[in-house]
């Protein structure tokens, strides 16, 4: 089962780590399309119920919103450090974990008021730019 989930990974990336679901479980070393320092860009809204967020690859956070995965299954938020959005906003590191469920990313960790699950549908990712789009049960 993992040698035919290497496949899949190699597979994706082949084709231009342009896939609707990312191959990037916990435990997996290489291979990770999402792997890496993200940092919030910008917010659309693609259809009358669709919402994206969109974020750039960089080498380290800056004073804005974040994500960072690490193919070892450690996922580093970097949000609001309290209830408050009105600017200037103060950013606090969240650490939380990941891995995949189904097509989705799930992440399992902190905020400033508490404990979170909640998961990611990867839309978009390549070298520069991650798409993304926060799945809510309803």
């Amino acid at each position: 089962m993992k040698k035919l989930f290497g496949l899949c990974v190699g597979a994706a990336l082949l084709t231009g780590c342009q896939t609707k679901n990312p191959v990037a479980p916990s435990g997996i070393v290489g291979g990770c399309a999402v792997c890496g320092t993200w940092t919030y860009d910008s917010f659309e809204q693609r259809t009358p119920n669709q919402y994206v967020t969109i974020y750039r690859r960089t080498n380290e956070f800056t004073n804005a919103a974040g994500l960072r995965f690490l193919n070892t299954g450690q996922f580093l938020e970097r949000a609001n450090a309290g209830w408050c959005g009105t600017p200037p906003i103060a950013y606090a590191d969240y650490p939380d974990q990941w891995r995949t469920e189904g097509d989705s990313l799930a992440i399992d960790g902190q905020f400033w008021g508490g404990s979170q699950r909640s998961k990611i549908a990867v839309l978009s990712v390549d070298d520069t730019r991650l798409i993304i789009q926060r799945v809510y049960k309803r």
